[in-house]
């Protein structure tokens, strides 16, 4: 079970930060910045060095857009936290 989510989340990650490069680049799909930032911080939960990746693009964001940084990037923050504590209590609950 924990091999299915873990395979999950991965796959779920790269398809958002392949959906938000698709939007970048072509204007008409809706995604953008958002979903490469959220599928980093989905990947990162499984992933090690891809959190470090997510720490630099947050750092550098932090850096270049202190106005926007407060109102797109901290929620992701505050959503990939409660996303990781829901993770370690279905891990954690018994099986049936």
């Amino acid at each position: 079970m924990k091999l299915l989510l873990k395979c999950l989340r991965v796959v779920a990650g790269i398809f958002l930060i392949a959906w938000g490069l698709i939007g970048i680049i072509v204007p008409l799909v809706p995604g953008g910045m958002w979903m490469v930032l959220l599928g980093l911080a989905v990947l990162s939960i499984d992933i090690p060095f891809v959190k470090r990746w997510e720490v630099i693009i947050n750092d550098y964001l932090k850096r270049k857009l202190p106005k926007f940084y407060p109102r797109f990037i901290a929620p992701m923050d505050r959503f990939k936290k409660r996303l990781v504590d829901k993770i370690r209590k279905l891990e954690k609950r018994p099986r049936k």
